[in-house]
């Protein structure tokens, strides 16, 4: 949690203000549809996605491409928000920390991976193969996720969109039709 001195303004005393911690972490797929998992010495011996803290002033998304690049070296693309969470002193954290995760899907665009000082293992796998894999509670959400994408043939927004236009269009040239 961040922690920061407060002085009570009535009666001049200090003390420690603790508050939530606002992180990124992306699922990361590669074009064979395999996701990243990271081992990070912090987060014991589960398996989870890189990421990091958000720093002062520092847009979501600038944060999330920061820390990928500083953990792992890799490049991302297709950025896509896809839930947000929280996580209260999760058992799977080596000290007590209240998180607010803001999950993203992304595609990797490049880079060779690096481990650092916060990955000290890396694995690609089939997220369908996952099952036996000792992964962290906040992480299995995203894989169900992107699961769910995949086998739906990829129901992004933008695929939504086009769809949407694509019906409306349809209705336009029917309604011409009708008219005739």
């Amino acid at each position: 949690m961040n922690e920061e001195i407060k002085e009570d303004p009535v009666n001049g005393k200090k003390t420690e203000a603790r508050h939530p911690e606002a992180v990124v972490g992306p699922l990361i797929y590669n074009d064979k549809g395999e996701i990243l998992l990271i081992k990070n010495p912090k987060f014991k011996d589960f398996w989870t996605v890189p990421g990091g803290h958000i720093e002062l002033n520092e847009p979501a998304v600038e944060a999330l491409k920061r820390e990928i690049m500083e953990e792992t070296g890799l490049e991302l693309k297709n950025i896509e928000p896809i839930s947000f969470d929280e996580g209260i002193s999760p058992e799977f954290f080596f000290k007590d920390k209240h998180f607010i995760y803001l999950n993203y899907l992304a595609e990797l665009a490049g880079g060779e991976i690096t481990k650092s000082d916060e990955m000290t293992e890396y694995l690609w796998v089939d997220p369908e193969e996952t099952a036996g894999l000792k992964i962290a509670s906040s992480v299995r959400p995203l894989i169900d996720i992107y699961l769910k994408r995949k086998n739906d043939g990829g129901d992004s927004w933008e695929n939504k969109y086009k769809r949407a236009l694509a019906d409306y269009q349809n209705l336009l040239k029917q309604t011409a039709k009708d008219r005739i």
